[in-house]
């Protein structure tokens, strides 16, 4: 852009006042996210591992301040929290409990069951 130019472009904010309105800052005029239409990622089951026989089910870490890990059993079906590794009292019915993440804003990834975890374990390395 030639200096000329410039000097045009500049002369017509100023008469038209651009100079005098007031800024707001990013965060004011940042839509909030529609949390119904917001996809997060799937869970990747390939990096996740449930053993039935010691009933324990290890995550990867996700990022820092990504989220948290969050548990759906038959008697939570919202969700708990829970940690990268997860032990559990007793037998699960691997289809009736699933695996999700949250995000500080609210967004919820979809559901990775027990049964996808295991699937995908024994498919990638021929063992339980």
């Amino acid at each position: 852009m030639t200096l000329r130019l410039k000097l045009a472009v500049m002369a017509v904010a100023l008469s038209i006042g651009c100079d005098r309105t007031p800024r707001q800052d990013a965060a004011a005029v940042t839509p909030p996210v529609d949390k119904a239409k917001a996809m997060l990622p799937r869970p990747d089951p390939f990096r996740m591992c449930y053993n039935a026989d010691t009933r324990m089910l290890s995550l990867y870490d996700l990022a820092e301040n990504e989220g948290r890990w969050m548990l759906v059993t038959p008697r939570n079906k919202s969700g708990e929290p829970v940690s990268v590794d997860h032990a559990f009292m007793s037998d699960v019915n691997l289809d009736a409990v699933a695996i999700f993440y949250t995000t500080p804003s609210g967004l919820t990834s979809p559901q990775v069951t027990l049964r996808e975890i295991v699937t995908t374990h024994v498919a990638t390395t021929g063992k339980e």
